[in-house]
């Protein structure tokens, strides 16, 4: 500054200060501007500062850009959830069609049996031995 005599401006410039002088400094944020000041001569013989405290709005800009990072994330696994859904989804619908045409074939044929199964059965009717009579049950069970 006193070489260049250029202005210097700082946005949210990190400072440790103990405001309270208990020998604890804490991080302090400044928005700041720094000029030249120039004698008769233009010589430059001091520099004239303005610092105003920012603290808060840069801790809440922290604390909104951690938030957000953390919805991000959240969001990230929402998203990887849903793809996950959607797969069992379709594989459900899929199933779910499979049944239903399961179901149709299946009571089509209860209704109309196939014309081979009607053209078996009264042979096979026919060719089995007749049941036998049951035996007696033994006394001692009676």
């Amino acid at each position: 500054m006193y070489q260049t005599g250029e202005p210097f401006y700082g946005r949210a410039m990190p400072a440790a200060v103990d405001y309270a002088n208990a020998g604890q400094p804490e991080v302090r944020y400044f928005d700041v501007f720094f000029q030249a000041l120039r004698d008769a001569q233009g010589r430059i013989d001091g520099v004239l500062n303005f610092a105003y405290d920012v603290s808060e709005q840069v801790e809440a800009r922290q604390q909104v850009q951690a938030l957000n990072e953390e919805l991000a994330v959240a969001n990230q696994a929402l998203q990887a959830r849903n793809a996950e859904l959607r797969n069992s989804n379709q594989q459900l619908l899929r199933t779910n069609m499979d049944l239903d045409n399961f179901v149709y074939t299946a009571s089509h044929d209860l209704k109309a049996p196939s014309p081979t199964s009607k053209a078996c059965s009264p042979p096979c009717a026919r060719s089995c031995p007749p049941r036998p009579k049951a035996a007696p049950w033994p006394s001692y069970w009676s």
